[in-house]
């Protein structure tokens, strides 16, 4: 029996250590003095651990847009330990060359909504702000993001927005991105004037009112004849 209760422990130990595959941000936070720097975010694949001791020196807040706290850790600087340190909700471990711990890099893992981490000291201040803005993916929040368009997220980036996209889409709307580019939008004028063409619901409209508009001209001509016509007769026989 306590054999089978200590594999238990040590297989909840080894799951705690190790997580599953999957995408992470990583980069390098040294401390001088009482001054934080932080080296360029890159964001990775592959096994993020898992921390399993919570530092208090520090905490790191990963928020989306509103300020929503997505994932939070802490974790410190000791600079009389060397070697990896794993805590509750990310990866610490020593920069590379470097002795001790007053350099760490940090493996937070990813999220698609992930705007912005923030790290506060031991009296709740806030002394860091990062922006992972770059890496979100916030299609389908309703909002054409900075750094979405028609061509990446049409969900939250309609034909003709300002995007930053020239989307060339036939809608009869004119692109304020296609300006400058002499065709590209058949919705817009061209630089030298020449009207948009029609197109779609517009086009089928305009056919019509043509067909229409013939139509009436081609009765109301042959209404004419025809009186012309029957005013003749009623002359020639007086």
């Amino acid at each position: 029996m306590k054999l089978l209760l200590l594999f238990a422990i040590l297989l909840l130990c080894s799951v705690s250590v190790f997580a599953a595959e999957g995408n992470f941000y990583e980069f390098v936070v040294s401390k001088d003095g009482n001054t934080l720097n932080v080296s360029d975010v890159v964001l990775k694949s592959g096994e993020v651990p898992v921390m399993i001791n919570d530092f208090s020196d520090y905490r790191l807040a990963l928020v989306d847009s509103k300020d929503n706290k997505l994932y939070e850790f802490g974790f410190t600087f000791d600079t009389g330990f060397s070697g990896e340190v794993f805590g509750e909700t990310g990866s610490i471990a020593p920069a590379e060359g470097s002795a001790s711990l007053s350099s760490v890099v940090l493996s937070v893992p990813y999220f698609p909504k992930g705007q912005r981490m923030l790290i506060y000291d031991n009296t709740g201040a806030k002394i860091l702000e990062i922006p992972v803005a770059h890496f979100a993916n916030l299609c389908n929040d309703g909002v054409c993001q900075d750094s979405e368009s028609y061509e990446s997220c049409q969900a939250d980036c309609p034909s003709g927005g300002e995007d930053d996209y020239c989307d060339s889409v036939a809608d009869g709307r004119c692109d304020v991105d296609c300006a400058g580019w002499k065709g590209k939008d058949s919705d817009c004028a061209d630089e030298a004037g020449v009207e948009p063409a029609q197109s779609g619901s517009n086009f089928a409209f305009n056919t019509r009112m043509l067909v229409i508009l013939g139509g009436v001209i081609t009765a109301i001509s042959g209404m004419v004849v025809l009186f012309a016509r029957l005013r003749n007769r009623k002359e020639g026989k007086s």
